[in-house]
């Protein structure tokens, strides 16, 4: 029974290789580059099946659209990586049911978690989304691996980068050199600051203005840029949040908040300014109240 069980188990191992080498067959052994970086294995046929994968976090509140498409994001709590396939030449298919699956590929070149579709129907959709924890319980930071399968051929994969826990996501920022200016006033004649520091004394009429100077933003794609200025206090706990819009179109950006810095309602001690788009952290700056 036991030689029985062995051979057993090395045909079905046999079969599945063959099939496996079967179902590659339909695909060139070259992929090609899309303009949106994904590596794309041509079917042999003409005008076969093809997908493209786009990585993301967020989606603008005010189309439904994903938000700062990049392959680049920072590991934080309750957050998620969010995928988007985009498949072409959906009527070349024969099937109404599709079997496709997603296989995430971790930092160690092994796969941790696969997803199984087994009725995508390309009859009323040619978009499949999916997404993954970025939590740093569940993820550790390095280069991972999405691959796209349509029954067992291999037809995209694309690579993303995660961060560790609270850095600052630098491939975002250099696109856009932010840079915060601290000051107690704005002079209404000139526009120029008035009392630049990063030491400032609490009173009752005081406030802490923040200024985000921004370059190149004609760089994104995306219509809006979608900014987060969030306030930390000594305790590292966040007490204030800006969220703020900004169009591409703008001649010189910059991205503005305040705080008021009374001693009943402020404490003293270290103060931290970040700045996020898109959920991810590309600028920092701290500042002390006395």
């Amino acid at each position: 029974m036991k030689m029985n069980s062995k051979i057993l188990i090395a045909n079905t191992l046999f079969l599945i290789l063959v099939a496996l080498v079967i179902g590659c067959a339909d695909r060139q052994q070259n992929p090609i580059l899309s303009e949106q970086g994904t590596l794309i294995y041509p079917s042999l046929k003409s005008k076969g099946l093809s997908a493209d994968i786009s990585f993301y976090k967020i989606k603008n509140k005010n189309t439904g659209m994903p938000a700062g498409l990049d392959t680049v994001f920072t590991l934080s709590e309750r957050e998620y990586l969010r995928i988007l396939v985009d498949f072409e030449n959906v009527d070349e298919v024969s099937a109404d049911k599709a079997l496709v699956h997603l296989d995430w590929i971790g930092p160690d070149g092994r796969s941790f978690y696969t997803k199984r579709i087994d009725s995508l129907n390309f009859d009323s959709t040619s978009i499949l989304e999916s997404s993954v924890s970025l939590s740093p319980d569940k993820r550790e930071a390095g280069n991972y691996l999405l691959k796209v399968y349509y029954y067992r051929e291999l037809i995209a994969q694309r690579g993303v980068t995660l961060l560790p826990e609270n850095s600052i996501n630098h491939a975002m920022a250099s696109k856009l050199s932010p840079e915060i200016v601290f000051c107690e006033k704005v002079s209404k004649k000139t526009g120029e600051f008035i009392g630049i520091d990063s030491v400032f004394v609490r009173d009752k009429k005081a406030k802490v203005r923040a200024y985000v100077d921004l370059d190149n933003i004609q760089s994104f794609k995306d219509v809006k840029l979608m900014f987060d200025l969030v306030w930390l206090g000594p305790d590292g706990e966040k007490f204030y949040s800006k969220d703020i819009e900004l169009s591409r179109s703008g001649d010189e950006p910059q991205l503005y908040s305040s705080i008021s810095i009374p001693p009943d309602k402020r404490e003293p001690g270290k103060y931290v300014l970040e700045v996020y788009l898109f959920d991810e952290l590309i600028a920092a700056k701290n500042f002390v109240l006395k």
